[in-house]
């Protein structure tokens, strides 16, 4: 992969999902879930047997919904964003806010919308002796009211 092969010291990803089902009981709580695919530990271990290991830094949830698929069982998703940095490198501060302004991503399903969050988040790091600071934004590109008030 191109992580394998370049070997950057940080990482930004964005909508990093994990997909889950899980039965909901006539009370309307949920069972016990079972993962379909996470793709942060995936990729985590992938770069791990690649000899290219990393941390997971900063993991800030932007969405999440789930919906009944089948009889009494639920698909759920969820999605984060996810700054990554490389083994050895000093971590020396992190943080993360969300923007006030999201988009509600509405479905064909009456009723059923799913918030769509946007943040943004930081790493502070030292490389070699320089102190780096790196910035993971993802602002809503699907409506420009968010959009605007994400920028200013």
């Amino acid at each position: 992969s191109i992580l394998a092969r370049e070997r950057p010291d940080l990482v930004g990803l964005q909508e990093v999902t994990r997909w889950t089902v899980a039965p909901h009981h006539a009370d309307g709580s949920p069972g016990p879930e079972t993962v379909l695919v996470d793709f942060l530990p995936a990729l985590v271990e992938a770069m791990n047997v690649a000899g290219c290991a990393y941390d997971v830094h900063v993991v800030s949830k932007s969405f999440s919904g789930a919906m009944p698929v089948l009889g009494n069982e639920w698909l759920s998703v969820a999605g984060a964003n996810v700054t990554l940095v490389r083994r050895g490198i000093e971590v020396t501060d992190e943080a993360s806010a969300t923007f006030a302004e999201s988009l509600q991503l509405v479905t064909g399903i009456e009723g059923l919308s799913f918030p769509i969050v946007r943040g943004r988040s930081r790493v502070a790091v030292r490389v070699d002796v320089a102190p780096v600071r790196f910035v993971n934004a993802h602002t809503e590109t699907g409506d420009r009211e968010p959009l605007g008030a994400q920028r200013d």
